[in-house]
């Protein structure tokens, strides 16, 4: 064996100094190298991935790769003798490493790097690194993400998709542009989920995201919008038990306010607080004596009220709780006297600073309270207990004092009831103004009432006592006589032709007689015909040629009457016979005498007539009213229309327009169809029913009906218009001699300067004299 070993001949081969200065190293060769202190380290050096197409090069020192000793110069080489060494792959001498793969060149490559000090040839080293090279680099793909839609309050999510063409590229996924609060969490290899929760504070509207995905080279980018919306809040008057939102409460004068939303409901799904509220009086008719108030205690709401607009503001976040119970102490208060019959209505609203609730409204009916007059007469007249006393003669006069609270219009009256003043002796009157004035000339001791009434009917009175005795005259020894004996004391005054007449006795007083009954009417058939309202006798004159809408008598007598056709004719009240005076152009249905002449028609309208031509001039639109067929002046002055619908309406004969009395209702009758309609002599309203083929007797302050004749049995076919007969006779009797009328006290009243003399006696005697806004009775 010892004999084997000695003759085995070494491989190993001897390099010198020339072989590795002259040749190209060969990892081999290394094993013949002596380098105990040179040492090649690539385990830090970073190359990367490489793509086909994509030149890969770095510095191998400054990659991190180290070789030799300290401060020793080092040549770098690639094996040649490596059969992995790709095409094209490169290092410089320096350890600059270049390649650019081909498309052939995908995979996995080790190259064998030799590191040489260049000082001692003798000292080398090798080290393998890997380079692996991938297809040809593409883009990622983002899947589109359309617009969306999030409520405010709520968590956004949404899903998202990305593919890449490189197989195994790892992809990244960032927002790049969107709002605070965004975050991304990957589900999957390319999967993704975007959340988003918008701070409480965010506004509502558009907020634009931009995403981004990336495979570490390439990336690809899609935009979308999220609409940020807000839920808007809601409010019910009524709470959600009842139909609908709104509310209804009754407000009665002098009982103060009344709440309008006890049960009041406030719900917002995407706030819990609320910055605003209001509430308006759409509708308000008393201004500043109306308000809106709430009580707003341990809350940090604010109110505040607007008079000149009815305007309650509610400011301060606060909870939806708190608003609620605020607004549940919402109420109504008007302070006014005489507050407008007319239904409010309050809008109210809730805005959470984004925006404003549905309307929900309150209606607020309104039951005015009347207080009434209290009337106030001067001293000595003051005191009921203790007679004034004065001498006959001796004119009395004062005014009164009315304190009404919500009434401005008064009418006077002089109640003689239980006086003990004769009929025959000098009447006491009042002005429309309530101004007393009365010139007493029988003795004796007399007790007077004098009543005010306010435009809604309340009354009140007041009683004093007056005290007359007679007017003594003394001469100049002293004696006293009752009477003169001169002419002025024979009584010649009546003893002549004039108070031997008819019209008085002989000392000149008026005979009585009972005023006109008569009230002449026409049929649709155009019979006119009269109806005595005493007696009920029916009359049927003549058939006229035309047919007429409405008749009427001025203050002398005559009839005018108004065709279907707007024409304007005279009638003979005796034989019916029609004379055509003139077209009105207009269609008119009601005719009526002012008490100082004029002519007023009515239809759609109220127009002015001149008896002379028929010319009509319109004077206003009756405030929507239509005519049903007749007007009537009465006593007290005003107008009344008897309108569609068996509505009894006043009119403003200087502006035309009109307002609701009452419906003129019978008991037991469903309907009256009143189309004729006018006042007696003594202030009482009649009027015709055409369906009920009846005269009634209607109240001018409320429309209530009462039969008091019938012309069914007659054979008359309805009817179309009435008028009172007006007529003179006699000497007029002149309303400035009656007696302890003053000549400053004149006043418009039914035309007694048209009346006769005799119906004059009647009225006076009877206690029946009426003016526009005052009477005795």
């Amino acid at each position: 064996m010892a004999r084997n070993q000695k003759n085995k001949k070494s491989t190993r081969r001897t390099l010198s100094v020339e072989h590795l200065q002259s040749r190209q190293l060969m990892a081999a060769d290394l094993a013949m190298a002596m380098a105990p202190e040179f040492d090649l380290d690539l385990s830090s050096m970073e190359v990367g991935q490489a793509r086909v197409g994509q030149e890969i090069a770095f510095d191998m020192i400054s990659s991190g790769a180290t070789a030799g000793t300290a401060g020793g110069l080092v040549r770098f080489q690639l094996d040649p003798d490596s059969d992995q060494t790709p095409a094209g792959a490169t290092l410089t001498e320096d350890g600059f490493f270049q390649w650019n793969p081909s498309e052939d060149q995908v995979g996995e490559f080790t190259f064998t790097v030799i590191a040489v000090n260049r000082d001692n040839f003798c000292e080398a080293d090798a080290e393998k690194f890997t380079i692996v090279v991938r297809p040809m680099n593409e883009a990622p793909d983002l899947a589109g993400v359309p617009d969306q839609v999030s409520p405010r309050g709520a968590d956004f999510a949404m899903d998202v998709s990305a593919t890449d063409p490189n197989a195994g590229d790892s992809l990244t996924l960032n927002v790049i542009n969107g709002p605070q609060g965004v975050s991304v969490e990957q589900t999957d290899s390319g999967q993704w989920v975007v959340h988003w929760t918008p701070d409480p504070g965010t506004p509502p509207g558009t907020y634009q995201f931009e995403l981004q995905v990336s495979d570490g080279e390439l990336t690809d980018t899609e935009l979308f919008n999220v609409e940020l919306t807000n839920a808007i809040p809601m409010i019910d008057l009524n709470g959600p038990e009842d139909e609908g939102t709104g509310s209804r409460q009754t407000f009665v004068e002098g009982k103060g306010s009344v709440p309008i939303a006890v049960d009041v409901a406030i719900n917002d799904s995407d706030d819990a607080v609320l910055q605003s509220a209001t509430a308006r009086i759409v509708n308000p008719m008393n201004g500043a004596a109306e308000s809106l108030g709430v009580d707003v205690s341990d809350t940090n709401i604010t109110a505040s009220y607007d008079s000149e607009t009815g305007t309650l503001t509610l400011t301060g976040e606060d909870t939806v709780e708190n608003y609620q119970r605020v607004l549940g102490s919402l109420s109504y208060n008007n302070e006014s006297q005489d507050p407008h019959a007319c239904p409010r209505q309050v809008e109210v609203t809730v805005n959470d600073g984004w925006d404003t609730s549905v309307v929900a409204t309150a209606t607020i009916e309104i039951v005015a309270v009347n207080q009434g007059p209290n009337l106030i007469l001067p001293g000595p007249y003051d005191d009921e207990a203790t007679p004034v006393e004065v001498h006959s003669g001796e004119e009395i006069t004062f005014p009164t004092t009315v304190v009404d609270p919500d009434s401005t219009q008064f009418k006077y009256i002089v109640d003689l009831d239980g006086s003990n003043l004769p009929a025959e002796a000098s009447q006491p009157m009042i002005s429309p103004e309530g101004e007393f004035s009365w010139t007493p000339d029988t003795p004796g001791t007399f007790v007077i009432t004098l009543i005010v009434l306010d435009d809604h009917g309340a009354a009140d009175q007041e009683t004093f006592t007056v005290t007359v005795t007679e007017q003594v005259c003394h001469s100049d020894d002293g004696s006293s006589h009752g009477d003169s004996t001169g002419d002025e004391g024979t009584g010649d005054e009546g003893t002549g032709d004039e108070g031997t007449g008819d019209e008085g006795t002989d000392d000149g007083e008026m005979t009585p007689t009972e005023p006109e009954d008569v009230l002449y009417a026409h049929d649709r058939d155009s019979q006119l015909f009269t109806i005595n309202v005493a007696t009920g006798d029916v009359h049927v004159i003549a058939q006229m040629s035309e047919q007429m809408f409405d008749i009427a008598f001025d203050n002398n007598g005559k009839l005018y009457g108004i065709s279907h056709d707007g024409g304007l004719y005279s009638i003979n009240a005796e034989t019916a016979e029609v004379t055509l005076i003139g077209s009105t152009g207009h269609f008119i249905n009601a005719l009526e005498f002012s008490p100082t002449g004029e002519l007023y028609g009515a239809g759609n309208s109220l127009y002015l007539i001149d008896p002379a031509t028929g010319g009509a001039s319109e004077i206003g639109d009756l405030s929507g009213f239509t005519s049903d067929g007749d007007l009537a002046f009465g006593p007290d002055g005003r107008l009344l229309l008897a309108a569609e619908n068996d509505q009894l309406v006043e009119v403003d004969p200087k502006m035309g327009t009109a307002s609701l009395v009452g419906a003129i209702a019978q008991p037991g009758k469903k309907s009256l169809d009143i189309l004729g309609l006018d006042y007696h002599a003594n202030g009482s309203l009649y009027g015709f029913s055409n369906d009920q083929e009846s005269v009634v007797l209607i109240d001018p302050a409320t429309g209530a009906a009462t039969e008091v004749a019938s012309f069914a049995e007659h054979g008359l076919t309805g009817v179309y218009g009435a008028s009172f007969y007006r007529i003179e006779h006699g000497e007029p009797y002149d309303i400035m001699t009656l007696p302890g009328r003053p000549e400053d006290d004149y006043f418009a009243m039914y035309d007694f300067l048209e009346l006769e003399s005799s119906v004059m006696d009647a009225l006076v005697d009877g206690n029946l004299l009426s003016g526009s806004s005052s009477e005795v009775i």
